[in-house]
């Protein structure tokens, strides 16, 4: 959702957008721990190039509300971010 208000608010027209995230767990310990979040993201967005697109992104990682939630997560890693 943030992604796409930023995308709008930049003047493209998002059709959709699709974010998947993969999660890798610290089991060596006695509490499973989250350890990385990687995300790739794939939008159907019109009026945008592939770079905006990357760079809108990577903005949408560092100050979505989510992203604060998860602000304990050692590392989160937006792995793709790709224009359809």
């Amino acid at each position: 959702m943030f992604l796409t208000g930023q995308l709008t608010k930049a003047g493209a027209q998002v059709k959709q957008i699709r974010t998947e995230s993969k999660v890798t767990l610290d089991t060596s310990g006695e509490v499973p721990k989250v350890v990385k979040i990687t995300l790739t993201t794939e939008g159907e967005v019109e009026g945008i190039t592939q770079e905006e697109f990357q760079k809108q992104a990577e903005n949408a990682k560092l100050h979505c509300p989510i992203s604060a939630l998860l602000s304990a997560v050692p590392e989160m890693e937006l792995a793709s971010a790709t224009l359809k």
